[in-house]
């Protein structure tokens, strides 16, 4: 993972890192990230334009449902829990 984001040739490998980001990011919001993971996090991710973007849209849509189901108390439509788990099956 270099340093080096701005090289047209280096494009595949910024394609294969930001994919692996987006699981990375998975594990540090679930609180499943290694020491291994944040550090690579911090190291190479956070200096990719696209990643701290993706990050931060993650981060806050987590803090967003967070604050309206757990905080407010909105309620959830029932049949929301059998869609997820529903789409979740299939994606799998």
């Amino acid at each position: 993972m270099g340093n080096n984001n701005s090289t047209k040739n280096d494009t595949a490998t910024k394609s294969r890192f930001c994919e692996e980001f987006v699981e990375i990011v998975q594990l540090i919001l679930d609180g499943e990230a290694t020491e291994d993971h944040k550090n690579r996090f911090h190291n190479y991710y956070m200096q990719c334009g696209r990643c701290i973007s993706y990050y931060n849209l993650e981060a806050s849509t987590i803090e967003f449902l967070k604050k309206k189901i757990v905080k407010e108390r909105t309620p959830v439509p029932e049949d929301l829990g059998k869609q997820i788990l529903s789409k979740i099956q299939y994606l799998a």
